[in-house]
């Protein structure tokens, strides 16, 4: 256990201060219209493993809504606006 520990530790010593990762929104983006294409294309069949997809797309949407929270800037975004 101690193992692990010391090699987490040593992993997140390793990691850059400001992680940039290049096109990173079009790789979402193409998991999630695949997700997407997908289930209606197995829909439109009448396939029975429909839900399999629609259950992976969900997920997959589900993780990007919570990364897209977790990743964002605190602040201006979330405070209403006065008129």
């Amino acid at each position: 256990m101690a193992f692990v520990d010391s090699a987490a530790c040593g992993a997140a010593d390793a990691l850059p201060a400001a992680p940039s990762v290049p096109r990173w929104s079009a790789a979402r983006v193409g998991l999630e219209a695949l997700g997407l294409t997908a289930t209606g294309a197995l829909l439109l069949r009448r396939d029975p493993r429909h839900p399999l997809t629609a259950a992976a797309t969900a997920a997959l949407l589900i993780v990007d809504a919570w990364f897209d929270i977790v990743a964002s800037a605190r602040g201006a975004e979330l405070k209403p606006r006065r008129s």
